[in-house]
């Protein structure tokens, strides 16, 4: 081999997953040529390979990769795996076997890992049937020795929506400008577990329907009916489907990925095994759909969980899906990159505010909520005591108190009833309307669930309710996941930190004691880059200006627009960034459909974090959300809601200087470049019409992009401020 490669300096491991469940360890040796094929396969069975190749996980001595075999008829096959130095497969590295089964249990998906090779340099790979049946071939680069001072590049994609939509945003990745990217990383929403939600996925383009429809489940109704995966076959099928577009079957062939999830690899807005379709109206705790999800995305993507490296042989059966899953990793590339993975959705606490909570439940007393304010306020009680009488607060009273003994049986009777016409079964009515009517009440709600029964909120106490946070509905995610009141739900997460500190950590404690140790790793590598699926920038609209044609329910002030994402934690997020910021990290996020460049400061000494939040691939933007959300809120006035939201990316920065650059409105992909001395975020941006009809193979698409850079300067170990242009 040109290369020199010999038995003696290339003793190499394959460990070969056929799927997720069932594997098989296989020894390799370097040699100079490929090896005999195996023979065609019998004239009766017919192989595809209809989702090309990819790769994954690269590491400086491994690599994952992967393909899927299609028989007709459906059965289990042998596929012979190829591995070259050259794309004319000259330099064949021989594996030994080399013969790997591509199983029906696992829907024919093979994942192998290499390992033993050599650090920053480029494979190619094909999986053979016999000796005509090949698949497309696909190259890969192994990442560079931790001493290697050499340059990195990446990019970092999210949310590519299928249906409706098109990746033309993709196509920046495929030019001659993009050749000698090092891996790519998939931030989660690979798949949209839904076929049709009216809510984001409306456009003109592309449609499908879950062949096992009766394994799915139905959403919506009459001209609306739309499915959600939840059989096997169902989330199998996504894959397969998303898959076969051909852009993105390029950016596999081309590039390593790196992948973690969001939720609609699950479900919307998911917390561990719970599913958020009814709004609360029933308890959707599925941890059999849930593992069905993960078997399918580890059936399809190049992964190599850390448990599956243990001591060389991969292992990864259904008792290690949910709730024992462990997606978050990192990896080092040269002297210049320690990238930390995070998983967001597994381990996190529901939100906050649920969906079926009573906007009338009390949840800090005025004593607790004085003792917040006046910590708030540096220890000054006549502050705290002065705003606690502004408007935002919640008069109550304790509805266990024998004076109210006929308002708690009156209301415990209206809300079985609310409950019931809301949706809700009788027995999660009357569990719900048992637990609602008691203790500390909201005044405001209550008097206007029983107007003839009114109670006088003068005197009384004040204390912060659901509905104190922007809350009005028995059910929904309006005041619980989007457009929460920002200055009560802020001193609401202090005081449930200080309760117990998991209340408000979005990682779980397990994760964030795997992440404080990796982070004092790798101290020599001069950025430390942590991937979150979910933004943690804040997202603020201040609604002070609005005052006047703003609805009653609606106060006047600033909000957080989307608490599913960080700001639904903010207390934890804070150690977070204390963390963080001590190692001068950035950090890249994905999830909110929208490009957002953030530098939140420099501490004392000097630390700084920067954040770079890129846009969804071809997914519906954050300001279309938003417009269609809206849509829901009796007594909002259409034209208010435009004025608004086209004016978002303007206000927002205003509430929350950190965020230097945002674009709510709009599609792209990011291309980070790192060296010794600077780290630079390249946003490319399509505006979100562009993602509507197939222009892949338009000359004319790449006049159509626009792009934002994000620089920051290393100084002494330290991150300088970011530089927009």
């Amino acid at each position: 081999m040109s290369r020199g490669f010999s038995r003696r300096d290339f003793l190499k491991t394959v460990v070969v997953s056929a799927g997720a469940v069932k594997a098989a360890s296989i020894l390799g040796c370097g040699g100079d040529g490929g090896g005999t094929p195996t023979p065609d396969a019998p004239p009766a069975t017919q192989v595809s390979f209809p989702q090309s190749v990819a790769s994954g996980d690269p590491r400086p001595d491994s690599i994952v990769l992967w393909t899927r075999a299609e028989t007709s008829p459906a059965g289990d096959v042998t596929l012979t795996l190829e591995v070259a130095t050259d794309a004319a497969f000259a330099n064949l590295v021989t594996l030994t076997p080399n013969q790997i089964p591509a199983n029906a249990s696992a829907d024919g998906c093979v994942r192998v890992k290499v390992t033993g090779l050599t650090a920053g340099t480029r494979y190619y790979y094909r999986f053979r049937r016999g000796t005509t049946v090949v698949s497309p071939v696909g190259r890969c680069k192994t990442a560079a020795a931790a001493t290697a001072d050499v340059q990195v590049r990446f990019a970092f994609l999210s949310c590519q929506d299928y249906i409706g939509r098109y990746y033309n945003t993709l196509v920046e990745l495929l030019d001659a400008a993009h050749d000698d990217l090092d891996f790519v990383v998939h931030l989660g929403d690979y798949v949209y577990e839904t076929t049709g939600d009216p809510q984001f996925q409306q456009g003109s383009g592309r449609r499908f329907t879950f062949t096992d429809q009766a394994g799915a489940e139905q959403l919506g109704s009459g001209q609306s009916v739309y499915y959600s995966a939840k059989s096997l076959s169902n989330y199998r099928q996504l894959y397969k489907v998303y898959r076969s577009d051909p852009t993105l079957q390029k950016v596999h062939e081309k590039f390593a990925f790196i992948d973690i999830w969001d939720d609609h690899e699950f479900t919307d807005d998911c917390w561990q095994d719970a599913i958020n379709y009814s709004d609360g109206v029933k308890d959707e705790h599925d941890p059999e759909r849930r593992r069905n999800s993960e078997q399918a995305f580890f059936e399809f993507q190049p992964i190599a969980l850390d448990v599956e490296t243990a001591g060389g042989a991969l292992s990864l059966g259904r008792d290690a899906l949910f709730p024992n899953t462990k997606l978050y990793r990192d990896f080092r590339f040269g002297k210049h990159l320690h990238l930390l993975l995070t998983d967001y959705r597994s381990f996190r606490p529901d939100h906050p505010i649920p969906e079926d909570g009573f906007p009338g439940k009390v949840v800090m007393t005025q004593d607790q909520t004085l003792a917040v304010l006046t910590a708030d306020h540096n220890g000054d009680a006549n502050a705290a005591q002065m705003e606690l009488a502004m408007g935002l607060f919640a008069n109550y009273i304790n509805l266990d108190d024998a004076a109210f003994a006929a308002h708690k049986q009156a209301l415990l009777l209206a809300l079985q009833a609310a409950y019931l016409a809301g949706g809700a079964a009788a027995a999660r009515a009357n569990t719900l309307a048992a637990a609602a009517a008691q203790g500390n009440v909201d005044v405001k709600v209550l008097n206007a669930i029983l107007p003839g029964m009114a109670v006088d909120p003068a005197g009384k106490p004040r204390g912060i309710s659901y509905a104190a946070m922007g809350k009005s509905g028995l059910f929904g995610l309006l005041g619980s996941r989007y457009l929460v009141i920002k200055r009560t739900y802020d001193l609401w997460a202090a005081f449930r930190k200080a309760a117990s500190a998991a209340s408000d950590n979005a990682y779980g404690p397990t994760q964030s004691t795997w992440l404080a140790g990796r982070l004092d790793q790798n101290p020599d590598a001069t950025w430390k880059v942590l991937a979150d699926s979910v933004s943690l920038t804040s997202l603020i609209l201040d609604l002070s200006p609005f005052g006047g044609v703003l609805p009653p329910s609606i106060p006047a002030t600033a909000y957080y627009l989307n608490v599913d994402q960080w700001d639904g934690f903010p207390a934890g997020r804070k150690d977070l960034f204390a963390a963080l910021r001590a190692k001068n990290a950035v950090i890249i996020s994905g999830d909110i459909h929208a490009a957002y460049f953030t530098d939140y400061g420099a501490d004392l000494d000097g630390n700084r974090i920067v954040e770079l939040t890129g846009p969804g691939v071809s997914s519906g933007s954050f300001a279309q959300l938003l417009r269609n959300t809206a849509k829901g809120i009796q007594g909002v006035d259409e034209t208010l809601v435009n004025i608004v939201v086209s004016s978002l990316d303007a206000f927002m920065p205003q509430a929350f200087p950190a965020l230097k650059y945002a674009n709510s409105d709009t599609n792209g992909v990011v291309v980070v470049t790192l060296d010794g001395t600077q780290l630079a975020g390249r946003c490319t941006m399509l505006a979100p019409d562009e993602v509507l009809t197939d222009q892949t193979g338009s000359a004319g698409l790449p006049a159509k992009f626009f792009r934002k850079t994000a620089t920051v300067m290393k100084v002494a170990g330290k991150n300088g401020p970011a530089a927009v242009t």
